[in-house]
């Protein structure tokens, strides 16, 4: 494949990856940040009251340090944060502190690669969006999942939205 040619299939993702993002924003905007960025969820008694809180969510890196912390990568395995590949995704165990309170996530978060803001993200995730809307899928019956391989065909994303289409969270999925 000639340089030129290359070049143009790059540009062509882009393009593809910025139309979905315009077509679909407005799908990100009523409850995508709150779990994406990094969250407490209240685990309730079944009277209603609050048990204990958890955190959950952290898939975006960029608000490493803001929201929550890194705690270790695991994979890949014994990597620093920013000795991390650019391009490639990541598990990392993480935790924040609320009010001098610290919460350890128990499962590990995906992480989309440190070179991607969150506009990259959002337009994969738009991407995969179309993708799932193209297909037919019916919205309104659970589970409200979808996977797919990104843009450069890399990695998978996994996106997850309400019986509306609101976009609720999306992760790199890495397998073990």
């Amino acid at each position: 494949m000639t340089l030129e040619k290359y070049l143009q299939e790059i540009a062509e993702k882009i393009k593809l990856r910025g139309a979905a993002l315009a077509k679909y924003l407005s799908k990100f905007e009523k409850k995508f940040h709150k779990h994406f960025d990094g969250e407490l969820v209240a685990v309730k008694f079944n009277d209603g009251s609050i048990a204990y809180y958890k955190m959950a969510g952290a898939h975006n890196h960029e608000k490493i340090g803001e929201v929550f912390e890194i705690i270790a990568i695991r994979k890949p395995p014994g990597v620093k944060f920013k000795n991390l590949p650019d391009d490639i995704p990541f598990k990392a165990n993480v935790e924040m502190i609320v009010d001098g309170v610290k919460y350890t996530k128990k499962a590990t978060s995906t992480l989309f690669p440190k070179n991607w803001d969150i506009n990259r993200v959002k337009e994969e995730i738009a991407l995969v969006y179309d993708d799932l809307v193209k297909s037919g899928k019916d919205f309104s019956k659970f589970p409200y999942k979808h996977k797919i391989m990104n843009s450069e065909e890399t990695f998978e994303i996994l996106i997850e939205f309400d019986e509306f289409g609101n976009l609720t969270n999306a992760y790199p999925w890495i397998k073990n």
